[in-house]
């Protein structure tokens, strides 16, 4: 690009930036365990892994939602169940054969048929 330059005065000079796709320090990915020195690299690889690189911009445009803490009174309504169902045999056997039935379901979906 030519530029016309008066005589009397001094050239303006545009500022222009390098970014350079170097990192400061090697990086190793989280996921495939690879070390790069590039951003590209980094970038390409964990968008082919299906991921999403996220910093503090889209923490910030997501504010976390936090779970209601739990109160003294949900705690007191939980001992209370537990207690009621061990000091009653019935109960406490009904509540035996759910646990049972459930890791048996458990199992049968996670092994297979016995």
């Amino acid at each position: 690009m030519w530029q016309w330059i008066e005589l009397d005065t001094m050239p303006q000079t545009n500022p222009f930036f390098v970014h350079t796709d170097e990192l400061s320090e090697p990086l190793k990915h989280p996921v495939n365990g690879k070390t790069y020195t590039s951003k590209a690299k980094y970038v390409k690889d964990t968008q082919k892994l299906g991921l999403e690189i996220v910093g503090e911009e889209k923490l910030s445009q997501k504010p976390r939602q936090l779970k209601d803490k739990i109160t003294e009174k949900q705690v007191l309504d939980a001992m209370e169940r537990a207690e009621a169902i061990h000091s009653d045999p019935a109960k406490r056997n009904e509540w035996r054969n759910r646990v049972e039935h459930a890791t048996q379901t458990a199992y049968s979906l996670l092994y297979g048929k016995k």
